[in-house]
């Protein structure tokens, strides 16, 4: 897994050496964003400072993949890797049309399992007992999207970003590709992808920090994200709001674009057990 983990890879050594070429982003922030077919002109303004610091630790599914080579990773910077809750109009709608759940599946096909209670509430939703989703929708405004973690009534959980590229006006997520396709997003509702989840995660960040926002999506060639995948996966939402959110998405860039105009001493491979992900001239 980690030979093609795009993070490892990719996200991780491009904008590890952008940041460490300038923290603030004056040198190249509105120069990526301007290669975002879908970016609309503004004026970005300096990264927050504590997206360059090595603040967060390496998350457990990360040094899985890195086996002996996490030692060398022991913190990440702060933009990489940054969880959101879900959100709520989603977890409400899910609730509210729980014959709309896909009960996920294990690699051998059978059904997934999970802990008595919340197996047994999940079964119960979806078999339509009118006090299991009472207990659903009281739990969801009790603990909110943020205390969803975890929780039997949330069908979609908190979403890992890539990479958070955030000023005091503008949230910029970054989604990063490299050989894998655009997967699913939720396994109660495999309607929904990837992107189409980030940008509307996105726009509740935004909305709650009042900026504007954006979602790129980076790999080695384009990716098309059509109007149906915002149709199928915002079904909670009415046509114009879809629309409103789907101009928030601002395309594909490719990682040879990002490397030759803004890393040029940047050489990109994949890595095996003795190799780093990048070396730079």
């Amino acid at each position: 897994m980690g030979e093609a983990n795009s993070s490892v890879t990719r996200v991780w050594p491009v904008f590890d050496t952008l940041f460490a070429y300038d923290p603030t982003g004056a040198r190249w922030l509105d120069s990526l964003l301007r290669m975002a077919p879908g970016f609309r002109e503004t004026q970005p303004g300096p990264l927050l400072p504590s997206l360059s610091r090595f603040d967060r630790k390496l998350p457990r599914n990360f040094a899985l993949v890195l086996d002996d080579r996490s030692s060398q990773l022991a913190r990440l910077r702060s933009c990489f890797e940054v969880d959101y809750p879900p959100p709520e109009r989603f977890l409400r709608w899910l609730i509210e049309h729980p014959g709309s759940l896909t009960w996920p599946l294990e690699s051998k096909k059978t059904p997934r399992k999970f802990g008595g209670k919340t197996e047994a509430s999940r079964h119960a939703l979806i078999a339509g007992d009118t006090a299991t989703h009472d207990l659903a929708v009281l739990a969801l405004e009790k603990s909110g999207t943020s205390g969803s973690r975890g929780k039997w009534w949330a069908f979609e959980g908190f979403t890992s970003v890539d990479c958070v590229l955030e000023t005091d006006s503008l949230l910029v997520f970054i989604e990063g590709k490299r050989t894998e396709p655009i997967s699913a997003a939720t396994d109660w509702y495999p309607q929904r992808n990837q992107i189409v989840r980030n940008v509307e995660v996105a726009s509740c960040a935004a909305a709650e920090a009042r900026k504007n926002f954006g979602v790129i999506l980076c790999a080695e060639e384009p990716v098309p994200v059509l109007e149906q995948d915002f149709i199928e996966g915002l079904p909670h939402l009415s046509q114009p709001d879809r629309d409103a959110l789907r101009t928030h998405y601002w395309g594909c860039i490719t990682w040879n674009q990002i490397v030759s105009a803004l890393c040029p001493g940047l050489r990109l491979r994949v890595i095996s057990k003795r190799q780093s992900g990048y070396v730079s001239d």
